[in-house]
């Protein structure tokens, strides 16, 4: 079972965006609120826990991108990431990248 993968987001309007662009590429995100704080929450039962955070970190860069922003906080599992658009312009196939930062 894939660790839940979550994204936190400024609102539920980013949120909403955020999940709508996961949807474009297949991903199932949900708008929740931990402690407060809203936050996207991607979880699949039977998937692979690095082969899901590749796909959302492909989606990540086309969000940040059109979202006008650098980067993003990933939470995956226990680990703390910061979700940053690929420095290289050009490449068709880019991914954000996940630093970790916990």
């Amino acid at each position: 079972m894939a660790q839940p993968i979550r994204i936190r987001v400024a609102d539920a309007g980013e949120g909403s965006d955020l999940v709508n662009a996961l949807a474009v590429r297949g991903l199932t995100g949900n708008l929740v609120h931990t402690n407060g704080a809203p936050e996207v929450l991607i979880c699949y039962r039977w998937e692979e826990t690095q082969r899901l955070t590749e796909d959302v970190a492909a989606a990540l860069e086309t969000w940040l991108e059109d979202r006008g922003r650098i980067s993003v906080a990933v939470r995956v599992g226990e680990g703390l990431f910061l979700a940053r658009r690929a420095p290289s312009a050009g490449e068709s196939r880019r991914k954000a990248e996940l630093l970790r930062v916990a």
